[in-house]
């Protein structure tokens, strides 16, 4: 018998004026069936008016039935109310709500979850939101209904409507799944008769004595291999035919390692059974984590089982997992690079790069050789990782090292490390490999290449009015730069002029923008007081970078005067307490005991040197303070 999905109804109560909140909570509730439907056996059917066919009788009590059937009532409230619906009720909210409410009370279902959305300022509520509001306090005075507030504004509504819906989903039906397997059948003993099922529960005890069978077989040594592949299936067929609440999955999965994991049955289990969880959170490495390492620590803890999955294994996802393992710990390589050259040579490209990624993460000589053989492959479906992996652990040893890999075989430098060894690495290295990255394909190296070149004067006049037309945003604005340093005047129109082209591609523009930005700043620094504040009365982008630039200028300048004032008050200070100092003692005696240099007496005040170490220092300013 094959387990069937379980239904959740949720019934959706709102007045008349949240129609979007409506169609947004049914998106909300498509979008939690899509993602999790399928692993938990739970799917969440949403109910409301719009659901009620049309027919003779009273609109509200065609609407009820739902509520009844309903496991969740969710209330939305922002600041209309209603109106009466003929049975006493003051809205269809407020009859919906009622009857929410008689039945949980009488058989502790639905589960009700109230949202109320902020009305705003509103000089005058009037009669609907006043009911409203009058209702939400009465909500709040009770303290018996879970409910939440949010803020009118849509996004924020949106993000938070979704997240609390979700949650309580989960909720219900964690409760749900915590219902004893008895309460369940009790529940639906008065369900009519199925007569598929009922034909399924005549076999029941042939079933069991199958079971009993094979595993009366399985704990004799002499038959435990007489056990054929049709009766290992049947067994696994028989462990996902009974429903068992919390477990849908007809294979172990991640879900059945946590119960295990959490029951800590580590002494109970066998080798076999070890190592069977062991691949099941190889499987699953992404959301198995804890569990898996609790098994490696219990049965692999030098990680041989793992090694041989990963090298000899024949399931991709299962040697995936075992080389992230490896990775996370920097287990050390242990196998000649002709054995991996031989086993990995007919892998699909997730296997090699989690490879590549196992390789990078090591320190000795044999796997640096293994990724060289990588690399060497020039596979395409490994060539990005087999780069990024080489450079990360030729970087670890030397930074001029792994940009000379990249120089040398045109290879485009990793998104992760740009700008990150550039100008530096880059200035470290031979004239030869910079004339080298300044040809090369990646526009990064090509950038720092130039600006380099520029600076010792090795760039010719040719080559910098080449650099003007470069197909890259990035080495025009390089050559912006260039002409700063050189001290050529540039407006900014030829800034933009020069970094800025108009294409049919939309990326193009955006980054031409994007380096017209970094180099506009640069030029505006260039600028002087007067020229900023011109710019600075102008109405468009540049005004704001020189009004920044202004405002440094300035700061740096004040805190230049405070420091001189500083220093010319200690200095009128020093001189008048020497001055004092001599007409007391007489001019022989000053001579005598009295320091000159108020410079140095400043310095060691100022500065962080503890006065301890200059006895004479302390003895003045313990005259002049």
């Amino acid at each position: 018998m094959v387990r069937s999905r379980k239904i959740l109804s949720v019934f959706l109560a709102s007045p008349g004026d949240m129609v979007e909140e409506r169609r947004f909570a049914h998106g909300c509730v498509a979008e939690w069936n899509a993602v999790h439907a399928e692993r938990m056996s739970w799917a969440v059917e949403l109910l409301g008016w719009e659901d009620t066919l049309p027919q003779a009788g009273r609109p509200q009590a065609l609407i009820n039935p739902d509520v009844e059937r309903s496991l969740l009532f969710v209330g939305m409230m922002h600041r209309h109310w209603g109106d009466v619906t003929g049975s006493g009720h003051t809205s269809g909210f407020h009859e919906e709500f009622t009857l929410a409410c008689e039945l949980f009370e009488k058989t502790g279902k639905p589960r009700i979850a109230l949202f109320f959305k902020h009305p705003g300022a509103i000089q005058d509520p009037g009669i609907q939101l006043k009911q409203v509001l009058s209702f939400k306090e009465t909500i709040k005075q009770s303290k018996r209904f879970l409910y939440k507030e949010f803020e009118a504004e849509t996004a924020a509504w949106q993000t938070g409507f979704r997240q609390n819906l979700h949650r309580t989903i989960f909720e219900v039906i964690d409760e749900l799944e915590q219902l004893p397997v008895d309460a369940e059948a009790a529940e639906t003993a008065g369900a009519p008769s199925d007569p598929v099922l009922a034909q399924t529960d005549v076999g029941e005890d042939e079933r069991l004595l199958g079971l009993r069978a094979l595993v009366d077989r399985l704990a004799d040594p002499e038959q435990r291999d007489q056990n054929s592949v049709v009766e290992i299936a049947r067994l696994r067929l028989i462990a996902s035919s009974w429903p068992v609440s919390g477990l849908s999955e007809a294979h172990l999965g991640t879900h059945d390692a946590n119960v295990l994991f959490r029951a800590g049955l580590d002494g109970d289990l066998s080798s076999s059974e070890a190592l069977g969880l062991i691949d099941s959170g190889l499987a699953h490495i992404s959301t198995q984590t804890t569990p898996l390492w609790r098994w490696l620590a219990h049965k692999d803890d030098d990680l041989s089982y793992t090694r041989a999955i990963a090298v000899w294994g024949d399931d991709d996802t299962l040697r995936i997992g075992a080389l992230k393992v490896l990775t996370a710990v920097r287990a050390a390589f242990t196998w000649d690079p002709t054995i991996i050259a031989e086993r990995f040579a007919d892998a699909k490209g997730p296997v090699r790069n989690a490879l590549i990624e196992y390789l990078s993460a090591l320190d000795d000589s044999a796997s640096l050789e293994a990724l060289r053989v990588e690399h060497a492959r020039a596979d395409y479906a490994t060539e990005g990782s087999s780069v990024a992996g080489m450079f990360r652990r030729l970087s670890r040893q030397s930074r001029s090292e792994a940009l000379q890999f990249l120089i040398r075989h045109n290879a485009s430098l990793p998104m992760a490390h740009r700008r990150k060894m550039t100008w530096d690495g880059l200035a470290e290295l031979e004239e030869e490999d910079i004339r080298l990255a300044f040809s090369h394909r990646d526009a990064t190296l090509r950038e720092e290449a130039a600006l380099i070149l520029a600076r010792r004067g090795l760039l010719t006049a040719a080559e910098k009015l080449a650099l003007r037309s470069d197909p890259s945003a990035s080495l025009r604005a390089a050559s912006v730069l260039i002409a700063l340093e050189d001290g050529e005047v540039t407006s900014l129109p030829d800034c933009e002029r020069i970094i800025v082209r108009r294409s049919s591609n939309a990326l193009a523009p955006a980054e031409g923008a994007r380096q017209h930005e970094r180099v506009r700043f640069k030029l505006l620094e260039t600028y002087s007081d007067d020229a900023l504040a011109k710019e600075v009365e102008a109405l468009f982008q540049p005004a704001q970078d020189a009004y920044e630039i202004l405002l440094r200028r300035n700061w740096k300048s004040m805190a230049a005067r405070a420091r001189q004032d500083i220093r010319d008050n200690f200095q009128d200070h020093f001189d008048s307490v020497i001055a004092r100092r001599r007409a007391t003692l007489g001019d022989a005696v000053a001579d005598l005991t009295l320091p000159n240099d108020r410079e140095l007496i400043y310095e060691f005040r100022a500065s962080d040197v503890p006065l301890s170490f200059h006895p004479a220092a302390t003895r003045v300013l313990g005259l002049v303070t």
